[in-house]
């Protein structure tokens, strides 16, 4: 069995995103052996619902006071959740990836971007797809941090597959 690399080169390889498996897999050695390090290094992943729910917070700032309604729940943003949250690497349940499916159909089909308006009651709004979107699945305002690279790359709508919408046949 080989060795694992330095901290250095450990760290770099946890803030480049790579997981303990892929980490395992590359420096021949088990993943409880990589997870012992970062642990003791004090390199913790946050679970991906965490991460997920965060870097929308970093761009919306969703509606949750006392006394009215909270936006944290409706179906828009469980869609978005569920689809940032696959995208990154985690297992849905079938209802998951009913409501995730839902919502990437409505967005391709309208060619809409969900964006947040936090003055409405209902908090999430289908807006038409300007060129400066590009493919991400949700408005990223001009005033917040951009996320990762990872979390960035996962804002994005997956690629339509070829043939779609011709039958397959080719001309």
């Amino acid at each position: 069995m080989a060795k694992l690399p330095t901290d250095g080169v450990l760290r770099k390889l946890f803030q480049l995103g790579q997981t303990d498996s892929e980490i395992a897999e590359e420096y021949d050695v088990t993943v409880a052996a990589v997870n012992k390090r970062m642990v003791a290094m004090g390199l913790r992943r946050k679970p991906i619902a965490t991460r997920v729910t965060e870097g929308i917070n970093r761009a919306w700032d969703l509606k949750s006071e006392a006394g009215t309604t909270s936006h944290h729940n409706k179906r828009p943003i469980q869609g978005l959740k569920y689809y940032l949250r696959q995208q990154l690497g985690d297992q849905l349940s079938a209802t998951q990836t009913k409501h995730m499916n839902q919502l990437l159909k409505r967005l391709e089909r309208d060619n809409v971007i969900l964006d947040y308006d936090r003055d409405s009651v209902d908090g999430y709004v289908f807006r038409e797809r300007q060129p400066e979107d590009g493919r991400r699945v949700m408005r990223w305002p001009d005033s917040a941090e951009l996320p990762s690279e990872e979390f960035r790359a996962a804002l994005e709508l997956p690629q339509p597959e070829q043939g779609q919408g011709d039958g397959g046949s080719e001309s």
